[in-house]
């Protein structure tokens, strides 16, 4: 739900919508996991924290890009018929193949090396280095929106020549991204 949602609000240019969803679901991760943790609900209330964000993230997400495939396609936009794809079913069968398989190499290359550790260790040494890796990545998941939404418009302004308003762009998303890194390393470097 939330790769096809991205993929509605990428199309027609949400990508303000897209960041302010990715950045709730981030910090009701973050809140979620500082107060199991805080309350002494160890590994458990961790993963209820990622769950309580992923399920956020996905639920803005999804309505976000229902409201606006209705607003641009108009309120019975569900009722299109399917069978207008039937001259197209191979088209979209190689699309659909290719993208979970390229979906599953990018798992298996993003989460190689804890399987690779449960191959050598305990998978309780396993479990907690990937824990470990994913506390460190959820601090910084923000810059990632940052990165998906000024991406497309970087690409426009290059492609357009128009390099005054792609280095001001460059200037403005570097900031941005100072604005929470620095802070963030100082409160990671702190712990």
């Amino acid at each position: 739900v939330s790769e096809t949602s991205q993929g509605v609000l990428q199309l027609y240019g949400r990508y303000r919508r897209y960041s302010l969803a990715s950045t709730s679901g981030a910090g009701v991760s973050l809140v979620g996991i500082v107060a199991a943790v805080a309350m002494g609900y160890g590994l458990v209330g961790v993963l209820v924290g990622f769950v309580l964000g992923a399920l956020a993230t996905g639920s803005i997400l999804a309505l976000s890009a229902l409201v606006e495939v209705r607003h641009r396609l108009g309120k019975r936009w569900w009722t299109a018929r399917l069978d207008v794809l039937k001259a197209r079913w191979r088209s979209v069968l190689v699309f659909v193949s290719s993208t979970n398989i390229s979906a599953t190499l990018s798992m298996i290359a993003k989460d190689g090396d804890v399987l690779w550790l449960g191959l050598f260790r305990s998978p309780s040494e396993a479990g907690l280095c990937r824990l470990a890796y994913s506390l460190a990545g959820l601090v910084f998941l923000p810059l990632g929106s940052l990165v998906q939404s000024i991406y497309p418009e970087l690409a426009r302004q290059a492609a357009r020549a128009q390099w005054d308003e792609f280095r001001r762009l460059v200037r403005r998303g570097t900031g941005v991204a100072a604005a929470y890194i620095v802070p963030a390393a100082v409160v990671v470097a702190g712990l």
